[in-house]
């Protein structure tokens, strides 16, 4: 709660996931924090083995379906031996390693190619998943705050708002396409209406504002980074 003159306004901060199930049955942000665990085996393999620093590597996946944590140095060891093997081919154009089923299964489950190429620097390995598809769509909004408009208002507040917040990451990024878009959610502005807030913030790569008297605008010139 907070205090505007005279009248109290209630604020829910949240932050926005898209929790809708990928390809591998987990919502993308789950897959994320995979990722972002195999990297960490990744670099401190690295430490050790000095032939795997000035590449720049993007491990192409089959889908986002990564290998347990508990077979991430396996995975890592298996993906390294095969850079080293080929390292004669590795310059500073892209070189593609198809993965096959003469590669170790680990690999073979959940790879489709290994791209390296030589740089001038250190340089984090990536993955093909780094992006996907853009654009923020109602089902995603509505699995991510829909729950949040079956609240009750606070009653001792003269309005209440709903600030969404997205990140960085892909599965927190608010990439609503525009406004007409916004203005087309006919469930998502169904639920609005009948929802606790007065006022709704989303605060992507563009920010707009909903009212429940007159329904979404654009914040002119405001980005979240």
């Amino acid at each position: 709660m907070i205090e505007r003159g005279q009248e109290l306004i209630g604020v829910e901060v949240t932050e926005y996931h898209d929790l809708l199930p990928t390809a591998s049955g987990h919502p993308r942000r789950v897959v994320e924090a995979t990722w972002d665990a195999l990297r960490e085996v990744v670099t401190q393999y690295r430490e050790s083995h000095m032939g795997l620093d000035r590449l720049s590597v993007i491990l192409d996946f089959h889908s986002l379906k990564l290998p347990p944590s508990k077979k991430h140095l396996t995975f890592v060891r298996a993906a390294a031996a095969v850079i080293s093997m080929n390292g004669k081919h590795i310059s500073e154009n892209d070189f593609a390693i198809a993965i096959t089923t003469e590669h170790q299964a680990i690999l073979y489950e959940y790879l489709r190619c290994i791209t390296v190429r030589r740089i001038g620097c250190y340089m984090e390995w990536d993955w093909n998943h780094m992006f996907a598809r853009i654009g923020t769509e109602e089902r995603d909004l509505l699995a991510s705050i829909g729950p949040k408009l079956t609240y009750q208002a606070l009653p001792q507040a003269a309005v209440n708002w709903l600030i969404v917040a997205g990140g960085w990451r892909h599965s927190e990024l608010i990439a609503v396409r525009s406004l007409e878009h916004l203005n087309n959610f006919a469930r998502l502005n169904r639920m609005l209406q009948a929802g606790p807030f007065d006022e709704i913030a989303l605060l992507g790569n563009r920010w707009f504002i909903w009212a429940r008297r007159s329904g979404w605008s654009k914040l002119a010139d405001k980005r979240s980074c």
